[in-house]
């Protein structure tokens, strides 16, 4: 995964706010896991796929951090979301 890959939530993940944070659900699996302010704005920045360089941008818009900072932060957000389930690669 790099800044060019496309990325979106994936199919059978239910997802409720709850005090600006998100709970997800995997619906396979039935496990629930918690995202904070910054992880659920970039949940929001998904539903519709996404190249990981829009998100970086939207995350550096919205909140204090440095671009380096912000790359490596979503770029490692993503793959543990995507090692279980949660995030999907789109081709394009």
């Amino acid at each position: 995964m790099d800044k060019e890959t496309m990325v979106k939530a994936s199919e059978g993940v239910i997802h409720t706010t709850l005090d600006n944070e998100i709970v997800l659900m995997h619906v396979s699996d039935g496990k629930y896991y918690g995202l904070n302010e910054v992880g659920s704005f970039l949940w929001e920045h998904i539903k519709e796929p996404a190249k990981v360089k829009q998100i970086c941008s939207a995350i550096e818009s919205e909140f204090e951090v440095e671009p380096d900072e912000c790359h490596r932060d979503v770029l490692r957000i993503l793959g543990q979301l995507f090692d279980i389930g949660l995030v999907e690669i789109v081709d394009y």
